[in-house]
């Protein structure tokens, strides 16, 4: 008995030990994930950015400091909503743009398809490993605008919700004023 309860207590402790070891492991992953999420969206946020926009903000690596509401006059609010606006409109031209060219990428491998599968049989080794290669190649290409694609969905959702709340803060405000 006292030796089964020693094995237990020890192959508790083992599970112990490899739940801490996994824990931690998880815990890294989640961290680089983290760190990875921010990196690309850091990077989706600037190349959401018109260039003229990158160019002033390489310029100024110092966030300007935020005004209290009570101290923001309403053309202040009308340059931030109309900044945001020209933001917003930019993203939604940036991502009707990608998504064209993702469908005419598709559209050129779906044709190199149909046109590899014909001509096959005339192909020499050299060639059909050329093709292949060039068709690897767009693949790539696709999946790498597709991840363009979606950062570039996922910046214009987060501009969209910075425009809702600029929106509020103009509602509250204008409520505010019509109160006074």
């Amino acid at each position: 008995m006292k030796d089964e309860n020693a094995q237990l207590k020890r192959r508790v402790l083992e599970e112990q030990e490899k739940a801490r070891a996994e824990q931690k492991r998880f815990k890294a992953k989640l961290h680089d994930l983290n760190a990875r999420i921010n990196d690309l969206t850091d990077a989706a946020a600037s190349s959401a950015m018109p260039v003229a926009d990158q160019q002033e903000q390489a310029k100024k690596s110092v966030r300007p400091e935020m005004v209290t509401r009570e101290t923001q006059t309403e053309s202040e609010l009308e340059a931030i909503l109309e900044k945001t606006n020209t933001k917003y409109q930019d993203a939604v031209q940036l991502l009707r743009f990608r998504y064209n060219l993702i469908k005419e990428l598709e559209g050129k491998v779906r044709q190199n398809e149909n046109n590899d599968t014909s001509n096959i049989t005339s192909l020499t080794a050299g060639q059909n490993s050329a093709l292949k290669a060039q068709c690897e190649a767009q693949k790539r290409e696709l999946a790498v605008i597709r991840n363009k694609y979606e950062s570039a969905k996922r910046v214009l959702g987060m501009r969209k919700d910075e425009m809702d709340k600029i929106r509020a803060k103009l509602a509250q405000y204008e409520a505010d004023e019509s109160t006074k």
